[in-house]
This record gives C-alpha cells, structure tokens and sequence, in this order.
C-alpha cells in the first residue's frame, strides 16, 4: 500500500549564525515546540532526552570556548612578562644565511606576537629573534663589562655610536662562541 503525504513538507528552517553561546530560553522553546509537532504520535519521543543533548552540546561550545580564552590569557601574560626584557641585552642562537649556528645578539627595543603565537623580540641591531631562542639576558653594562673582560678591556673608544652593548656586539662578531662562554663565566662569578 502506498501513501502519499499530505499538505506543505513543513516550514521553513531558519538558520542562525549567533552560536550556542546566545541560545535563549525561547529559541529552547521553539526547538521543542517544532519537535512536537514533527513527532510521530504512535511512537513520541522522550523529552528529557533531547534537553540532555542540547544540554551536551551547549557544554560542548561553552567549553571550547574557554579553551580558547585560556590560550590568549596565556600569550597575554607570556608577552606581558617578556616587557621586563625591553632594555635588556639578549643573546639568541639563531642559524645563519648559510645554515649554520650563529649567535645573535642585541638590546631589545620592543616584544610582539608573531601570527603562530610565538613572542618574537626586536633588537637595536635590527634583528629580531624568538624568545625561545634566547639563551641569555642581562643587563647591557654586564655585557659590556663581560666583553671588556673577554677581550681584555680593548675596546673603540674611538666611534662614540660604539657603546655599550653595541662595542660588545663588535668585538663579540669574530669569536662568538668565546665570547658567550666568557660573558657566562664572569657573570657567574
């Protein structure tokens, strides 16, 4: 026997783009409303079901969602604690145009978030370097007092642009191996 369905399919589904997150209690009731009317009445539905399931899957967005705010809290204190090293002289193992290791190095000027989260730093050299690159922090006058010591207090006086941390990046270019080993040494001492 066949049967043919009477009247209009049913109305029309209005989708919406505000989320779970704004789901009101009268859109609840409209859900449940369109539910009952759809419900074939030889075999009805359990009710308290389909409230659990909603209940489920709101949980489901509100929890993805404070996933997701506990991960920008977390780069927003990770770049707020990295502000304590602007003015500090840094050091970073980079690797080179020509693949091998180098040692970058400078003052940092200003801290920002690279679009795949990682902090990155901006040095007064013009470099800029990943903060889990570094592998020193210090103050410039201790790098400029661990290079005098390096290099047994020679230093150019003579360019006046040379101070500070820039005479130590200078006088650290041809051995910067030496150089990071001897600034670590006098530091700890």
């Amino acid at each position: 026997m066949t049967t043919t369905g009477i009247g209009a399919a049913g109305p029309a589904v209005r989708t919406s783009e505000r989320g779970l997150s704004s789901l009101k209690s009268e859109d609840f009731f409209r859900i449940l409303t369109t539910e009952l009317q759809q419900q074939d009445p030889f075999e009805p539905s359990n009710t308290s079901d389909m409230i659990g399931q909603v209940a489920q899957i709101r949980e489901i967005e509100l929890s993805g969602q404070m996933s997701s705010t506990l991960d920008q809290l977390g780069k927003s204190q990770r770049t707020a604690g990295l502000a304590d090293w602007i003015g500090k002289f840094v050091a970073a193992r980079t690797v080179g145009l020509d693949g091998a290791p180098a040692l970058t190095s400078g003052v940092v000027t200003s801290v920002r978030v690279a679009d795949d989260g990682a902090a990155v730093l901006e040095l007064d050299t013009g470099a800029a370097v990943t903060a889990a690159s570094v592998s020193l922090v210090t103050t410039p006058e201790n790098a400029q007092a661990a290079n005098s010591q390096a290099t047994g207090g020679a230093t150019d006086a003579s360019d006046p642009a040379k101070s500070g941390a820039a005479r130590a990046m200078q006088a650290a270019a041809p051995a910067k191996r030496t150089w990071l080993q001897n600034l670590a040494d006098a530091l700890s001492r």
